[in-house]
């Protein structure tokens, strides 16, 4: 499946196809549009607040956490989300948290909540297509509606923010049926 990305400032056309040749391509071009600025998000003192918690998380000072650190030490009770919130962190599948891939995730993730926030208009924790067509930075509002359906996985014509955030992480909208939810510690 293709989606036509249109720059209306421009008038400029870029194809982003969801082929798997261009995922990452896609999955970026996809992020852009939304408002992402991705890794650069964070400012100096965010970066160093994430490598604060992130030495609390690595009980053994090794420069990795594992699964057991992060379920003994983050901040969730939950272990099915805890387990949940460090396989997504943990991006290269290695079975530890790297201090790299830590910060990675909580800048995306916090970025993540900050744009579905803003569309987010009534607080009710839910984007309608509604809300993500009206609300979003995507200027093309045809175009916005065919981003929504495409991240709108299961059809009910709603993403709750943790959905949401896993579009951040997920590098085809069609992952998002499968993937694990990302967050913070």
């Amino acid at each position: 499946m293709c989606i036509n990305l249109y720059n209306t400032r421009n008038m400029e056309k870029e194809t982003c196809s969801m082929e798997n040749k261009k995922q990452d391509t896609n999955h970026k071009c996809l992020l852009k549009l939304l408002g992402s600025k991705g890794k650069d998000a964070a400012n100096p003192e965010q970066i160093n607040e994430f490598k604060r918690i992130f030495k609390r998380l690595d009980a053994n000072g090794d420069g990795k956490v594992t699964l057991q650190e992060y379920i003994n030490r983050s901040r969730w009770e939950d272990e099915t989300k805890a387990k949940a919130i460090f396989n997504a962190t943990d991006r290269n599948g290695s079975g530890t948290i790297t201090v790299e891939e830590y910060i990675e995730n909580r800048v995306i993730t916090d970025e993540a909540k900050k744009i579905f926030n803003k569309m987010d208009t009534n607080n009710d924790g839910i984007l309608t297509e509604q809300d993500f067509v009206e609300n979003s930075i995507i200027e093309d509002k045809i175009l916005a509606r065919q981003i929504f359906r495409e991240m709108d996985v299961d059809g009910k014509s709603k993403l709750s923010l943790p959905r949401y955030c896993l579009l951040y992480t997920s590098p085809s909208p069609r992952d998002l049926s499968t993937s694990r939810m990302p967050s913070s510690a």
